[in-house]
């Protein structure tokens, strides 16, 4: 599957938190309906786009929020293109919303798939409007890691003893002795009670 890029109009409202409450002698749990009108204009605006059956791989989604400007940003000293939002909703709030509607529509099986996301929030410009624009693409499996190719150090962090190389056999360092080598101590601390 090709990159699909996904544009819809509307107020970007963030997945709310499940709820506690307790009725009569019991708790209980509920999940506030805030989000479903703008969960429901994200499911129509992605429905021509859907897959024909959900993508199987890992995936990338990227995710640009376009919020209502408020009323102090349209100064004419102000700029007309979109302004970083630095307030509320928070941004993984609001790309959890999309992403349970995307696994609701079937996209992709679990939200699990998704392995490269990136969201971002803005005011929309001057004169345009609020909404979202999605980016949903099919990875294709990574390539072997370097783990497997004999290179220890390109992927992960050294663990183990470090060892220096005298002929053909490894001589193991012990951490006084790479400290000395260091200039950091000639000997161990001694514990005083």
């Amino acid at each position: 599957m090709a990159s699909v890029t996904i544009v819809v109009d509307g107020v970007p409202k963030a997945q709310p938190r499940v709820k506690a409450c307790i009725r009569g002698s019991h708790a209980a749990t509920y999940d506030p309906k805030t989000a479903n009108d703008w969960k429901a204009i994200v499911a129509l605006a992605s429905r021509p786009h859907r897959p024909a059956s959900p993508l199987a791989g890992p995936v990338l989604l990227h995710i640009a929020f376009y919020l209502p400007r408020p009323k102090r940003l349209c100064r004419k000293r102000d700029p007309s293109g979109p302004v970083w939002c630095t307030s509320r909703p928070d941004f993984d709030n609001l790309a959890k919303a999309v992403a349970d509607v995307c696994t609701n529509e079937g996209w992709w099986r679990d939200d699990s798939q998704v392995v490269d996301s990136r969201t971002t929030k803005h005011y929309h410009a001057i004169g345009g409007r609020p909404g979202a624009r999605i980016t949903i693409e099919e990875l294709q499996p990574a390539e072997e890691p370097a783990i497997e190719s004999g290179d220890r150090g390109a992927c992960l962090p050294r663990t183990g003893r470090a060892t220096r190389r005298a002929g053909t056999e490894a001589e193991d360092l012990g951490p006084a002795t790479i400290l000395q080598g260091r200039g950091l101590g000639a000997s161990p601390r001694r514990r005083t009670e």
